[in-house]
Parts: structure tokens; C-alpha cells; sequence
């Protein structure tokens, strides 16, 4: 499925750089698609045993205020544990200032078949790219706990899909198959992401660890203090986009 999915959503990405309107929605809101919709006939029917073409999907959406269609946008595909695919807590204000548009699938909580949950992953981009001039080089894919899970299997095994990953609390430790074509990964940008409460703390730590001794030293640890298992705030969360972002390191904590 890799190379149909990472053709289809290039093919979508470069029709939008000319498709897209300039009174496009937005701030705020939801949206619902089949999976046929944002994915065509091909693409849809090449995982079409675990996601059928003709479900709905629901969509919560945030476009910064002062998108620009001549500056395209970023896109930040969101995994949830929960069945909300809501805007953490001051993340707002940082998606503005980073110019990025934020996607996530409601109802694809920690519950949800892992299989469905990276279909969602990968059909985030493509929805906003056919609605939204985005910025092909700054596709990334976050998630929380079991959400940064599904985000771990996504992000290297579609490095030509997303440009970097923020695992939250909660990441799976790279498969073989994939730690054995690290050259592949050299252009993507990984954050992980705990708090000194977090009980996946020494996971995190770990298998961060295990990304850089593989050769992925374009990775990044951030620990923040007096922080459980849950989102950081928007500070943290902007760190961590300063680093996918960025060609250079930035400071730790």
C-alpha cells in the first residue's frame, strides 16, 4: 500500500498549489467525508478490507485566521486515544504562528482497529489538500499515548508522506524492517514527548534511544516537568515544531 498511498497524496498536493480558493473556511469547525471521497477508487479499495469506501469520517478541523493561500500551510494530523478529535488546550495560538493546519478523525480513539486508525492517519493530509494550498515539505503526524503509538508506525513507514512525527506519552519501538532502511528516514524529523509523571516515561526515553543509536540522530527528547501523561502545553508543543522545522538542534530542557 505504501507506494499507491504516498503517489496519491503527492498527486493531490501538486493539483492543490493551483486548485484552491482563496475564500476557503477558516478557524474551527467539522467536517464529514467518506473515505471514498478524499481517497478515489484506487486508493480506497487497497485497504478497502478493514475500511469500507462508503464510511463516514468525521473531521475536526482548525485553519488558522490568518491563512494565507499565497503561503501555503503545514498540515498537523492529530491521532487521538479518545473518540475527539479536539484541539488540545492552547495549541491554537502556536498552529497560527507556525502556519499549520490541524486534521484529526473523531471516533478513531485507542478502542478503534489499529489498521483504521493509520488509514485515518494517512487520509488527514489528503483532505486538506484538496481544500487548502499546504506545504508539501511540512506534513506531520502527532499523537497522545496510544494515539503517539499509531503515530510511531505511520511516520517510518511513510517517510514520504510525513516530514516528521511528535510521539506523546506513548511510542512503539521501530520494526526491523524499517530500522534496517534508516537511510530512508535520514530526511524525517522525530520529537518524543513525556513528563517526569508520565508512567511511559523510561519507554520513551528508551526507544529514543534506540532511534539514535540506529542512525536517526534527528531525533529529539523532550521532558517537561511536573508533566503526566497527557499533551504539553503550547509552549511544548511549539518546541517541538521548532525542531521538525528546523535543520539545526534546539536546546533541551
Amino acid at each position: 500500500m505504501s507506494n499507491l498511498v504516498a503517489t496519491t497524496l503527492t498527486a493531490i498536493l501538486f493539483v492543490s498549489c493551483s486548485a484552491v480558493s482563496a475564500e476557503t473556511r477558516r478557524g474551527s469547525f467539522q467536517e464529514t467525508t467518506t473515505v471514498l471521497e478524499v481517497a478515489g477508487e484506487e486508493w480506497a479499495a487497497s485497504f478497502a478490507s478493514y475500511v469500507d469506501p462508503a464510511q463516514e469520517v468525521s473531521w475536526s478541523v482548525v485553519v488558522p485566521e490568518n491563512y494565507d493561500p499565497e503561503t501555503p500551510a503545514g498540515v498537523l494530523v492529530y491521532v487521538s486515544p479518545s473518540n475527539s478529535g479536539r484541539l488540545p488546550r492552547g495549541w491554537k495560538s502556536v498552529l497560527a504562528e507556525q502556519n499549520l493546519i490541524w486534521v484529526s478523525a473523531n471516533k478513531s480513539g485507542n478502542r478503534v482497529d489499529t489498521r483504521k486508525r493509520i488509514a485515518y492517519s494517512l487520509l488527514g493530509p489528503t483532505f486538506i489538500a484538496k481544500e487548502y494550498k499546504v506545504d508539501s515539505r511540512r506534513i506531520y503526524v502527532a499523537g497522545l499515548s496510544g494515539g503517539g503509538r499509531v503515530a510511531s508506525i505511520v511516520a517510518p513507514a511513510y517517510p514520504t508522506i510525513f516530514d516528521g512525527a511528535i510521539y506523546i506519552c506513548g511510542v512503539n519501538a521501530m520494526p526491523n524492517q524499517l530500522a534496517d532502511n534508516i537511510d530512508a528516514l535520514q530526511s524525517s524529523r522525530f520529537v518524543f514527548v513525556t513528563g517526569e509523571n508520565d508512567f511511559n516515561r523510561a519507554e520513551t526515553s528508551r526507544i529514543h534511544d534506540d532511534y539514535q543509536q540506529a542512525g536517526l540522530e534527528n531525533s529529539y527528547y523532550l521532558e517537561f516537568r511536573r508533566m503526566g501523561h497527557g499533551n504539553p502545553d503550547g509552549d511544548g508543543l511549539a518546541r517541538a515544531i521548532a525542531f521538525l522545522d528546523s535543520a539545526e538542534s534546539v536546546s533541551g530542557i
